[in-house]
């Protein structure tokens, strides 16, 4: 599995996810469903709403490497039934969560954001495993170059993890943010 962890404000977030859907990315949203239907983004200007209601989890597919549609599972929570997307149950699907700054024992907190995706997924017919693919392989590191570009590389205290800084979060720091553990302690 693939990660890339980056600090990145919610109207960066939008943006990085309006030009994906712009560059022909189909944003299915990544929550639980009251039925065995995916919920896809169908209008660019509905992402920020969507945002500002609270779905901060999406699959990224695209025609060019998503081969199967993604499989959803039941779930039952205080007596509901709810379907929730597997991303590595077809597929395969670029995986995407954004979590909203936060303050904690009087100190604000910039949580890290997170891309991936699942190098094997389950073939929905034969239910056995089969690669990615080298096309979402090659659509994960496209994407994740451009946020590279224009970023800065921080490190974990324990210098076993990195992550990326956006702009933004930048001037968030030099207000007075914090980037959330385990990368806490590392400059601007």
């Amino acid at each position: 599995m693939a990660e890339f962890d980056y600090f990145v404000t919610a109207d960066e977030y939008a943006e990085l996810l309006e030009a994906a859907f712009a560059d022909g990315f189909r944003l299915c949203l990544n929550k639980n469903f009251p039925g065995p239907q995916g919920e896809y983004v169908t209008e660019k200007e509905a992402i920020r709403g969507l945002l500002k209601s609270g779905q901060r989890a999406f699959l990224l597919e695209r025609d060019d490497f998503s081969r199967y549609p993604i499989k959803l599972r039941p779930v039952t929570r205080e007596g509901v039934e709810l379907w929730y997307p597997r991303a590595r149950e077809g597929g395969p699907a670029i995986e995407t969560y954004f979590w909203e700054p936060y303050s904690k024992d009087g100190s604000r907190f910039i949580a890290c954001s997170l891309f991936t995706y699942h190098a094997k997924i389950e073939n929905p017919t034969t239910g056995g495993p089969e690669p990615a693919g080298d096309a979402v392989k090659a659509a994960y590191r496209q994407l994740i170059a451009l946020l590279r570009k224009r970023s800065r590389r921080t490190q974990s205290k324990s210098k076993k993890r990195s992550a990326y800084v956006s702009p933004g979060t930048e001037a968030m720091l030099a207000e007075g943010w914090k980037l959330a553990p385990p990368f806490e302690s590392q400059p601007p």
